[in-house]
């Protein structure tokens, strides 16, 4: 069985380049991944939902949710609502 794979999207920012975690698949087409400090000195990160569209270019949309300290990892912990796509809770 042969898998193929692509190279994505490096973020934009610094802050997003810094200190990456990630991704974790949630669904077809979309992955979490952390932002665990946005610098060497900062007190924030972020959780960011990834989504990958399934054309032959691979384009993306990165969603980027900054939080306090430095978060470590995300994972899926609850089932997302009838009519949602993504979890509600990380």
């Amino acid at each position: 069985m042969q898998t193929d794979a692509t190279v994505l999207d490096i973020p934009q920012s610094d802050e997003l380049r810094f200190l990456p975690e990630g991704p974790i698949p949630i669904r077809d087409g979309v992955a979490s991944w952390v932002g665990i400090q946005h610098g060497a000195s900062s007190q924030v990160g972020s959780i960011n939902l990834l989504e990958v569209s399934g054309n032959q270019s691979f384009e993306t949309k990165n969603q980027s949710f900054e939080l306090p300290g430095r978060p470590g990892f995300a994972f899926p912990c609850q089932q997302q609502p009838a009519g949602t796509s993504l979890p509600v809770r990380f």
